[in-house]
């Protein structure tokens, strides 16, 4: 659905720019004289996350029994298209794998033991890997049993996909672990079109611990002058958009220390300095190689706070050096990576050994946008070469506000044997990091829509939150919103009892809420748009169920939010 909705956005809106390009007498959309002309670079700080979707399996007693002769059926649907899973015996304390991915389901005995009735029958409704709940369809007669969700599905990742080509990212946002893959791009944008090569990346991340890390202590504060230093060495073809990059992460801003592009440069020292603006400091080392012959080294790091190193490392260990728990040194490299990275010996830049990647591939990246209303809508593909006997293409739809962009993903490869679904982050040029904490007050307007209660259709969900009290705590990636331990549960206007989370990048808001005590609806929404240490605006998706007693009998949910912040 959200996919839908943002290409017929997207359509529109090129129609309608077309359009009036032709009503101005001014050539069309596709000018060639407009298409390359003026084009200038831009830098993309991509995020990209897979998104299972809302599924329902329905279980299905088919043979009365016990452990061994009982005998279920399954059955999953998703935005009402149904899928058979087969029938299973049922065995006491053993998981039932429903498909290849997962999930695993698992009757055991309770009281006794169990006892299945043909009949009977269960809901097991799972959103984004995480069991909502599992709930009988009827008065079913069933006796001594016990039904639970052992382990989640998996979502497929195609083994050449963006998701493995990407340096993965785990963070918890609100206590749910999410699996993020994240980028930089170094592209060039024009008018109407966006277009570039996209190297094999790799990255090694420093950071402070506090607040992060149980047991760290701050060992920064706004003012302090921090000062980096290190040795590297870069080696480029010149082709494939290689490059070399720093970027300094504080509580707000995001400085470039330093960037080599597509050109080799001998051996030095590096020094940077630059003032924090709060307790947390992090440090990005980024690698982008695209060809065998392409390589990049460093050595000889060095954090210093006002002239006082606090932490240091030569890569003469076997592996990099522990600073836990007041910093966080680790690397962040593609699961499936044609390149490497890690510690090597030849051709060391100080004694030993150095911190070495080589090798790596290029993607090309191919963009059309338009705008249309001050509003603008992007579409492009990332596509690789003949890699692995597969050439795959990544397709997005996304819109852009305020420097963010955000939509929908679709990989698959020559042969749609394999195909890869998402949401993606995009911002453009980023500097800094919005502060959203504080007061939320939170208003929801949305519909429900392709509801499994007929009566259900059309009607409307708006409420709001008033006075949620925010805290920010920043990381690497940005910001992670979550609620003030001192305040007690939140409530919506409708009095439903309800959690939320979050994670600022840029200026970009991803935002979590759902109903945990509801008194009147059930929901699980997720928000996503631009914001500012004043508020918000952005779109809704998600799910509710009116009847907290028939909980799968679902409706998808649209529509948009509007947030301010107050001290």
């Amino acid at each position: 659905m959200k996919k839908l909705s943002v290409a017929l956005f997207l359509t529109m809106l090129l129609l309608c720019a077309a359009c009036s390009e032709e009503s101005s007498g001014g050539g069309s959309l596709f000018d060639t004289s407009s298409m390359y002309g003026g084009m200038e670079p831009v830098t993309w700080n991509f995020m990209l996350q897979s998104m299972p979707e809302l599924a329902k399996y329905f279980i299905k007693v088919e043979k009365t029994g016990g452990s061994g002769n009982a005998v279920i059926s399954a059955r999953k649907v998703v935005e009402k298209a149904e899928t058979p899973l087969g029938n299973f015996t049922v065995y006491a304390g053993v998981g039932i794998p429903l498909t290849a991915y997962g999930p695993t389901i698992q009757f055991s005995d309770s009281g006794g033991s169990l006892n299945l009735v043909a009949g009977d029958q269960w809901v097991m409704m799972v959103d984004s890997s995480q069991l909502v709940g599992i709930f009988p369809t009827g008065l079913n007669a069933s006796t001594n049993y016990r039904l639970a969700m052992t382990a989640p599905a998996t979502v497929p990742k195609c083994q050449y996909g963006l998701f493995n080509a990407l340096p993965g990212i785990s963070m918890s946002i609100g206590g749910v672990p999410q699996q993020l893959s994240a980028g930089i791009m170094h592209l060039e944008a024009g008018d109407y079109f966006t277009t570039g090569d996209v190297p094999e990346t790799s990255m090694l991340l420093f950071s402070t611990g506090f607040p992060l890390l149980p047991g760290a202590v701050p060992v920064v504060q706004a003012g302090d002058q921090i000062e980096v230093s290190y040795d590297r060495n870069f080696i480029s073809d010149g082709q494939g958009g290689d490059f070399f990059e720093v970027l300094a992460v504080s509580d707000r801003r995001l400085q470039l220390l330093d960037l080599v592009q597509g050109q080799t440069e001998p051996t030095q020292n590096v020094v940077k300095v630059f003032t924090s603006d709060g307790n947390f400091v992090g440090i990005e080392f980024i690698f982008g190689l695209s060809g065998s012959s392409d390589s990049a080294k460093i050595d000889n790091f060095s954090f210093r706070v006002n002239g006082v190193e606090l932490f240091s490392d030569n890569f003469e260990g076997q592996s990099l050096k522990l600073g836990y728990p007041n910093f966080v040194w680790m690397p962040a490299s593609p699961s499936v990576m044609l390149g490497s990275a890690g510690l090597c010996s030849y051709n060391a830049l100080s004694s030993a050994q150095s911190w070495c990647v080589n090798g790596g591939r290029a993607w090309t990246l191919y963009g059309m946008g338009a705008e249309m209303n001050g509003i603008t809508g992007l579409e492009f593909t990332i596509t690789d070469g003949s890699v692995g006997s597969s050439f795959f293409e990544g397709a997005f739809m996304g819109m852009v506000s305020n420097s963010v962009m955000s939509g929908t993903y679709s990989g698959k490869n020559y042969d749609s044997t394999c195909a890869e679904q998402g949401a993606f982050v995009d911002l453009i040029d980023p500097s800094q990091t919005a502060y959203a904490a504080g007061n939320w007050n939170l208003g929801i307007q949305a519909q429900l829509k392709n509801c499994d209660n007929p009566a259900d259709e059309g009607l409307p969900l708006a409420f709001t939150v008033t006075n949620a009290s925010m805290l920010q705590v920043s990381t690497l990636f940005g910001g992670l919103l979550q609620a003030s331990p001192l305040v007690p549960p939140f409530q919506d206007s409708m009095s439903d009892v309800i959690t939320m989370s979050g994670f600022v990048n840029g200026n970009s808001l991803m935002a979590m809420m759902a109903t945990t005590v509801p008194s009147s609806i059930f929901y699980r929404l997720s928000l996503s748009g631009a914001a500012d240490s004043w508020g918000g605006s952005g779109m809704v998706m998600g799910w509710a169920a009116r009847n907290p007693l028939a909980l799968y009998q679902t409706c998808e949910v649209e529509g948009m939010f509007t947030l301010a912040v107050s001290p």
